[in-house]
Formats: C-alpha cells, structure tokens, sequence
C-alpha cells in the first residue's frame, strides 16, 4: 500500500513539477516546490508516529506492564461505537500516554520547520502562477481532502509495525446496546456507565430488559471468537485482520507483536 501510494504520489506531482517548467511559470515552480516539502514533511511525521508507537508497543510487551486485558470504548467521529479488548499495557503506552521518541527531538523540529516554509511558499506562489498551474493545484487539494475524509484506499487496519489487530465487524443491530452487550459488564461498570450518561437510569426497564437478551444472544453467538481473541503472535509478520458486513458498531483486540 506505501508504494502504490508513493507511485500515485509521484506521478501527480510530476505533472505539478513539469508543467511549469514547460510555460516558463517560475512561480509555479516554486508552487510545486512548496507543495512536495508539505507532502515529505506529512510523510515524515506520521513515519515518526508509527516509530513511536512501536516502540511503545514493544517495550509494553518486553517489560510486561499492564498484562491485564481491558475493554474500552472508543466513539469514532462518525459517531461509530468500538469496543476495544487489549491488555492495559498496549492500551495506556500506545494511545493514552504514547510519548515521541526524545531522540529525534532536533530531527523532528527542523522537518516541521521545512514543512512551514514550504507552505509559506505556496501560498505565496500560488496566488500568482498561470491559471493552468492554480487549477490543476487547486484540483490536488481538493482531491487528497475528500480522499482523506473518506477514507478511500484507506487500510485503516495499519497502526505500525509491532501492533496485531483483529476486527470484528458483526451484523448485530445498528444500536450501542449491541456494543454494550459485548463488553460482559460487571454491574459497578454499568453503574459508571450509567454515571457517565452512557446508559440509562435502572428505571428504564425496556432498555434493561433488551440489554440482558442481547448480551445472552451475543456470549451464546460469539462463544468461540471470544476465546480466540487474544492469540498471541511472535512474528511481525502475522498480522491479522477479518472483517464481515459493515456496522455501525465493531470489535477490535490489539495485541503487541515483538521479533
């Protein structure tokens, strides 16, 4: 996937590079230069991420910090409910407290300092190059946006390197009750919840009642995948993600994985 991006990539911008050197737009130019130094600099930056988080992922599973599983909850911007199995280690290391690596510090802020002088230089250049040059840049903005928003060629399954993830999307009713039954509350969770706002107040006895059907059906359903959930893998190479019917709710189990 990293390549068939980088191909894209450099073909795009190829045409952003010639272009202008074909009209003698100078300013162009210098437009596309601006441009690729965003591109390189974004590349650096989420490279470094995923440094970080498997380092983080790797020392939790050296030290064995937090071998204890956990579930969490996690509300997607799309509104999605995802319930998450990991141990705690994983859990707080590599998304609560993940910290960057201190010994790229130097490294990391000239990169970012690159990457706002060549977004200074493009919105400079780019108000004042041909129009063929604005439109076809305009046109790359607006493209890579809505590619991004929407997730499209996206292999969100992809955290690192160090990091085995299992996705269940099953086909249960597109409702957060489903979610919650798939989390074997024990009732001073569900007293939390119902603290936080998540669930509702004991009097609500249809909600309640359809709660402890679901949870049966669920554990009774997915018996086997839940004892399968936590495999545990020694080689990079393994990683593992299955998913079925899109929903509004899934399952995810993020294990550490170390060579």
């Amino acid at each position: 996937m990293d390549l068939q991006g980088l191909l894209i990539g450099m073909l795009v911008m190829s045409v952003l590079l010639v272009l202008p050197i074909m009209i003698r737009d100078w300013y162009g130019l210098a437009n596309a230069i601006g441009m690729g130094m965003s591109v390189l600099v974004r590349r650096f930056v989420v490279e470094d991420l995923r440094e970080t988080l498997d380092h983080s992922a790797v020392e939790s599973i050296r030290t064995q910090r937090g071998a204890e599983k956990v579930q969490a909850l996690i509300v997607m911007p799309d509104g999605t409910l995802v319930t998450v199995n990991t141990p705690r280690g994983i859990m707080v290391d590599c998304f609560t407290r993940m910290k960057p690596n201190h010994q790229h510090r130097i490294r990391r802020s000239v990169i970012r300092t690159c990457g706002w002088l060549g977004f200074g230089i493009q919105v400079v250049t780019l108000g004042i190059c041909s129009l063929t040059v604005q439109l076809y840049t305009i046109a790359l903005l607006i493209g890579g946006s809505v590619f991004l928003v929407r997730g499209i060629g996206a292999d969100n399954s992809i955290l690192g390197r160090r990091l085995s993830i299992k996705t269940q999307i099953l086909q249960d009713p597109d409702r957060r009750l489903s979610a919650y039954s798939r989390l074997d509350l024990q009732v001073s969770q569900e007293e939390f919840l119902i603290r936080l706002g998540m669930m509702p107040q004991r009097e609500n006895t249809v909600f309640w009642e359809e709660y402890t059907r679901a949870r049966a059906v669920f554990h009774h359903r997915h018996e086997d995948t839940k004892q399968d959930m936590f495999s545990a893998t020694t080689d990079a190479k393994e990683m593992t993600n299955s998913s079925g019917l899109s929903s509004r709710t899934s399952t995810i189990s993020i294990n550490s994985v170390v060579e």
